[in-house]
Protein backbone atom coordinates (compact mmCIF):
# COMPACT_ATOMS: atom_id res chain seq x y z
CA UNK A 1 0.00 0.00 0.00
CA UNK A 2 1.00 3.60 -0.56
CA UNK A 3 -0.40 6.98 0.31
CA UNK A 4 -0.34 10.63 -0.70
CA UNK A 5 -0.73 13.69 1.51
CA UNK A 6 -3.61 16.14 0.88
CA UNK A 7 -3.12 18.67 -1.87
CA UNK A 8 -5.01 19.60 -5.01
CA UNK A 9 -2.68 17.76 -7.42
CA UNK A 10 -2.37 14.64 -5.27
CA UNK A 11 -6.11 14.51 -4.68
CA UNK A 12 -6.94 14.86 -8.37
CA UNK A 13 -4.50 12.10 -9.32
CA UNK A 14 -5.86 9.87 -6.56
CA UNK A 15 -9.45 10.49 -7.71
CA UNK A 16 -8.51 9.40 -11.23
CA UNK A 17 -6.90 6.13 -10.06
CA UNK A 18 -8.88 3.07 -11.11
CA UNK A 19 -8.43 -0.66 -10.46
CA UNK A 20 -6.12 -2.01 -13.15
CA UNK A 21 -4.01 1.16 -13.43
CA UNK A 22 -0.26 0.58 -13.46
CA UNK A 23 2.28 2.13 -11.13
CA UNK A 24 6.08 2.50 -10.90
CA UNK A 25 7.80 3.05 -7.55
CA UNK A 26 10.72 5.49 -7.65
CA UNK A 27 13.29 6.45 -5.04
CA UNK A 28 16.57 8.42 -5.14
CA UNK A 29 17.29 8.06 -8.84
CA UNK A 30 16.10 4.48 -9.36
CA UNK A 31 12.86 2.73 -10.24
CA UNK A 32 12.42 -0.25 -7.92
CA UNK A 33 8.96 -1.77 -8.36
CA UNK A 34 6.13 -2.11 -10.86
CA UNK A 35 2.60 -3.17 -10.02
CA UNK A 36 -1.16 -2.82 -10.51
CA UNK A 37 -3.64 -0.74 -8.49
CA UNK A 38 -6.51 -2.88 -7.16
CA UNK A 39 -8.12 -0.77 -4.40
CA UNK A 40 -8.05 2.72 -2.90
CA UNK A 41 -9.45 4.44 0.17
CA UNK A 42 -9.38 7.91 1.69
CA UNK A 43 -8.79 7.23 5.39
CA UNK A 44 -6.81 9.55 7.65
CA UNK A 45 -7.10 7.27 10.70
CA UNK A 46 -5.53 4.26 8.96
CA UNK A 47 -2.78 6.46 7.51
CA UNK A 48 -1.89 7.88 10.96
CA UNK A 49 -1.72 4.40 12.49
CA UNK A 50 0.62 3.13 9.76
CA UNK A 51 2.72 6.16 8.84
CA UNK A 52 2.11 8.79 11.54
CA UNK A 53 2.18 12.44 10.47
CA UNK A 54 4.73 14.81 8.99
CA UNK A 55 6.00 18.05 10.57
CA UNK A 56 2.91 19.90 9.38
CA UNK A 57 0.60 17.37 10.98
CA UNK A 58 -0.41 15.91 7.64
CA UNK A 59 -0.65 12.22 6.88
CA UNK A 60 -0.68 10.12 3.72
CA UNK A 61 -4.43 9.63 3.79
CA UNK A 62 -5.13 9.17 0.07
CA UNK A 63 -4.29 5.49 0.11
CA UNK A 64 -4.03 2.99 -2.72
CA UNK A 65 -3.20 -0.70 -2.73
CA UNK A 66 -0.88 -2.43 -5.22
CA UNK A 67 -0.93 -6.07 -6.35
CA UNK A 68 1.31 -8.15 -8.61
CA UNK A 69 4.26 -6.17 -7.32
CA UNK A 70 7.50 -7.08 -9.09
CA UNK A 71 11.07 -5.84 -8.89
CA UNK A 72 12.41 -3.66 -11.69
CA UNK A 73 15.83 -2.08 -11.97
CA UNK A 74 16.40 0.94 -14.18
CA UNK A 75 17.49 4.45 -13.34
CA UNK A 76 16.07 7.86 -14.09
CA UNK A 77 18.48 8.35 -17.00
CA UNK A 78 17.05 5.26 -18.73
CA UNK A 79 13.52 6.45 -17.95
CA UNK A 80 14.17 9.91 -19.37
CA UNK A 81 15.72 8.53 -22.56
CA UNK A 82 12.88 6.06 -23.02
CA UNK A 83 10.04 8.58 -22.60
CA UNK A 84 11.84 11.53 -24.15
CA UNK A 85 12.31 13.72 -21.08
CA UNK A 86 15.33 16.00 -20.69
CA UNK A 87 18.34 14.47 -18.96
CA UNK A 88 17.77 16.62 -15.85
CA UNK A 89 14.16 15.56 -15.30
CA UNK A 90 13.37 13.71 -12.07
CA UNK A 91 9.94 12.38 -10.96
CA UNK A 92 8.58 14.15 -7.91
CA UNK A 93 5.97 12.87 -5.51
CA UNK A 94 2.82 11.19 -6.73
CA UNK A 95 2.78 12.00 -10.45
CA UNK A 96 1.94 10.77 -13.93
CA UNK A 97 4.05 10.26 -17.01
CA UNK A 98 3.14 13.08 -19.38
CA UNK A 99 0.22 11.88 -21.50
CA UNK A 100 1.69 12.62 -24.95
CA UNK A 101 5.02 10.98 -24.14
CA UNK A 102 3.28 7.95 -22.65
CA UNK A 103 0.94 7.40 -25.61
CA UNK A 104 3.73 7.81 -28.15
CA UNK A 105 5.83 5.11 -26.45
CA UNK A 106 2.85 2.80 -25.95
CA UNK A 107 2.11 2.78 -29.70
CA UNK A 108 5.15 0.54 -30.14
CA UNK A 109 3.91 -2.17 -27.75
CA UNK A 110 1.00 -4.53 -27.26
CA UNK A 111 0.47 -3.51 -23.63
CA UNK A 112 1.79 -1.35 -20.79
CA UNK A 113 3.30 -4.48 -19.22
CA UNK A 114 5.31 -5.20 -22.37
CA UNK A 115 6.48 -1.59 -22.54
CA UNK A 116 7.71 -1.52 -18.93
CA UNK A 117 9.33 -4.95 -19.18
CA UNK A 118 11.21 -3.73 -22.28
CA UNK A 119 12.39 -0.64 -20.42
CA UNK A 120 13.51 -2.83 -17.54
CA UNK A 121 15.23 -5.61 -19.46
CA UNK A 122 16.22 -4.63 -22.99
CA UNK A 123 16.34 -0.86 -23.42
CA UNK A 124 19.91 0.19 -24.07
CA UNK A 125 21.21 3.73 -24.13
CA UNK A 126 23.16 5.18 -27.00
CA UNK A 127 26.93 5.23 -27.06
CA UNK A 128 28.94 7.46 -24.74
CA UNK A 129 30.91 10.46 -26.01
CA UNK A 130 34.30 8.78 -25.89
CA UNK A 131 33.07 5.82 -27.93
CA UNK A 132 31.33 8.19 -30.37
CA UNK A 133 34.51 10.13 -31.05
CA UNK A 134 36.50 6.93 -31.50
CA UNK A 135 33.89 5.59 -33.94
CA UNK A 136 33.88 8.72 -36.12
CA UNK A 137 37.66 8.90 -36.23
CA UNK A 138 37.85 5.25 -37.22
CA UNK A 139 35.81 5.95 -40.37
CA UNK A 140 38.47 8.23 -41.81
CA UNK A 141 40.94 5.79 -43.29
CA UNK A 142 43.06 6.13 -46.41
CA UNK A 143 40.64 4.02 -48.46
CA UNK A 144 37.53 6.03 -47.54
CA UNK A 145 37.28 7.81 -50.90
CA UNK A 146 37.42 4.44 -52.71
CA UNK A 147 34.40 2.95 -50.94
CA UNK A 148 31.77 1.63 -53.34
CA UNK A 149 28.12 2.41 -52.65
CA UNK A 150 25.49 0.02 -53.98
CA UNK A 151 22.04 1.13 -52.90
CA UNK A 152 19.80 -1.84 -52.13
CA UNK A 153 17.16 -0.31 -49.93
CA UNK A 154 15.45 -3.27 -48.29
CA UNK A 155 14.67 -4.15 -44.67
CA UNK A 156 17.56 -5.70 -42.75
CA UNK A 157 17.62 -7.84 -39.60
CA UNK A 158 18.40 -6.15 -36.29
CA UNK A 159 22.10 -5.78 -35.46
CA UNK A 160 23.75 -7.71 -32.63
CA UNK A 161 24.07 -6.59 -29.03
CA UNK A 162 27.57 -6.17 -27.68
CA UNK A 163 28.81 -5.69 -24.11
CA UNK A 164 30.81 -2.44 -23.90
CA UNK A 165 32.01 -0.98 -20.60
CA UNK A 166 29.61 -3.17 -18.64
CA UNK A 167 26.50 -2.30 -20.69
CA UNK A 168 24.97 -3.74 -23.81
CA UNK A 169 25.10 -1.64 -26.98
CA UNK A 170 23.70 -2.16 -30.45
CA UNK A 171 26.58 -2.81 -32.84
CA UNK A 172 27.31 -0.49 -35.77
CA UNK A 173 28.82 -1.43 -39.11
CA UNK A 174 31.78 0.87 -39.85
CA UNK A 175 31.78 -0.04 -43.53
CA UNK A 176 28.13 0.95 -43.81
CA UNK A 177 28.87 4.29 -42.14
CA UNK A 178 31.69 4.87 -44.62
CA UNK A 179 29.26 4.20 -47.47
CA UNK A 180 26.86 6.77 -46.01
CA UNK A 181 29.62 9.40 -46.05
CA UNK A 182 30.60 8.47 -49.61
CA UNK A 183 26.95 8.51 -50.70
CA UNK A 184 26.73 12.12 -49.48
CA UNK A 185 29.96 12.96 -51.36
CA UNK A 186 31.60 13.84 -48.02
CA UNK A 187 29.28 16.82 -47.64
CA UNK A 188 26.95 17.90 -44.84
CA UNK A 189 23.36 16.85 -45.54
CA UNK A 190 22.03 19.83 -43.62
CA UNK A 191 23.82 22.20 -46.00
CA UNK A 192 26.38 21.01 -48.54
CA UNK A 193 28.08 24.41 -48.37
CA UNK A 194 29.15 23.84 -44.77
CA UNK A 195 32.95 23.77 -44.61
CA UNK A 196 34.72 21.23 -42.44
CA UNK A 197 38.43 20.40 -42.85
CA UNK A 198 40.44 17.86 -44.79
CA UNK A 199 41.11 14.77 -42.70
CA UNK A 200 44.81 13.85 -42.55
CA UNK A 201 43.86 10.16 -42.37
CA UNK A 202 41.44 9.99 -45.30
CA UNK A 203 42.33 12.99 -47.46
CA UNK A 204 38.66 14.01 -47.78
CA UNK A 205 36.43 16.49 -45.99
CA UNK A 206 35.89 15.36 -42.39
CA UNK A 207 32.25 14.40 -41.87
CA UNK A 208 30.53 12.34 -39.19
CA UNK A 209 27.99 9.55 -39.65
CA UNK A 210 24.86 10.09 -37.57
CA UNK A 211 21.96 7.66 -37.06
CA UNK A 212 18.86 9.78 -37.65
CA UNK A 213 16.67 7.41 -35.63
CA UNK A 214 18.95 6.73 -32.63
CA UNK A 215 20.09 3.15 -32.10
CA UNK A 216 18.75 3.32 -28.56
CA UNK A 217 15.28 2.87 -30.20
CA UNK A 218 16.30 -0.38 -31.90
CA UNK A 219 14.33 -2.53 -29.47
CA UNK A 220 11.12 -0.81 -30.67
CA UNK A 221 11.78 -1.11 -34.40
CA UNK A 222 11.27 -4.47 -36.10
CA UNK A 223 14.04 -4.01 -38.66
CA UNK A 224 17.62 -2.74 -38.35
CA UNK A 225 18.30 0.94 -37.72
CA UNK A 226 21.90 0.46 -38.81
CA UNK A 227 21.02 0.88 -42.49
CA UNK A 228 22.06 3.32 -45.21
CA UNK A 229 18.76 5.24 -45.17
CA UNK A 230 19.13 5.96 -41.46
CA UNK A 231 22.75 7.18 -41.54
CA UNK A 232 23.30 10.80 -42.51
CA UNK A 233 26.54 12.67 -43.19
CA UNK A 234 26.93 15.75 -41.00
CA UNK A 235 29.66 18.30 -40.47
CA UNK A 236 30.92 18.32 -36.85
CA UNK A 237 29.04 21.55 -36.10
CA UNK A 238 25.66 20.28 -37.32
CA UNK A 239 26.24 16.99 -35.55
CA UNK A 240 26.69 18.87 -32.28
CA UNK A 241 23.59 20.95 -33.04
CA UNK A 242 21.49 17.80 -33.44
CA UNK A 243 22.53 16.73 -29.95
CA UNK A 244 23.00 19.97 -28.02
CA UNK A 245 21.17 22.91 -29.62
CA UNK A 246 17.94 24.47 -28.34
CA UNK A 247 14.87 22.36 -29.01
CA UNK A 248 13.50 24.66 -31.73
CA UNK A 249 16.80 24.45 -33.63
CA UNK A 250 17.05 20.68 -33.23
CA UNK A 251 13.44 20.25 -34.35
CA UNK A 252 14.07 22.27 -37.50
CA UNK A 253 17.15 20.23 -38.42
CA UNK A 254 15.38 16.94 -37.72
CA UNK A 255 12.40 18.00 -39.84
CA UNK A 256 14.72 18.70 -42.77
CA UNK A 257 16.52 15.36 -42.47
CA UNK A 258 13.27 13.44 -41.94
CA UNK A 259 11.73 14.88 -45.10
CA UNK A 260 14.87 13.94 -47.04
CA UNK A 261 14.94 10.38 -45.76
CA UNK A 262 11.40 9.27 -44.91
CA UNK A 263 10.77 7.41 -48.19
CA UNK A 264 14.06 5.52 -48.00
CA UNK A 265 13.47 4.75 -44.33
CA UNK A 266 10.09 3.26 -45.20
CA UNK A 267 11.71 1.06 -47.88
CA UNK A 268 14.10 -0.30 -45.26
CA UNK A 269 11.33 -1.09 -42.79
CA UNK A 270 11.88 1.92 -40.50
CA UNK A 271 8.27 3.08 -40.41
CA UNK A 272 8.17 6.03 -38.02
CA UNK A 273 6.42 9.39 -37.73
CA UNK A 274 8.08 12.76 -37.21
CA UNK A 275 6.59 12.89 -33.69
CA UNK A 276 8.28 9.59 -32.92
CA UNK A 277 11.59 10.92 -34.22
CA UNK A 278 11.64 14.14 -32.21
CA UNK A 279 10.50 12.30 -29.08
CA UNK A 280 13.62 10.15 -29.47
CA UNK A 281 15.61 13.36 -29.01
CA UNK A 282 13.61 14.51 -25.97
CA UNK A 283 11.52 17.02 -27.95
CA UNK A 284 7.75 17.34 -27.61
Amino acid sequence: MWGAIPGSDNKQRWLKLQPGDKILVYSKGDFLYYGTIFLKTHNRQIAEIIWGTNKEGMTWEYIYFIKNLERVSFNVKDFNEFFGYSNIFAPRGFSNIEDKRFKLRLQQYESIDEMIHTLDSSFFLGNDLQEEESFHNSLHTKDLSKVTVVETLKPEDKPLLKMINGRYRWTRDKELAKKALKRAKFQCEIDNQHISFISKASGVSYMEAHHLVPLKRQNEIENSLDVLSNIVSLCPNCHRKIHHAEYKVKKQLLRQLFEQRKEDLFKQGVKITFDYLINSYGIK
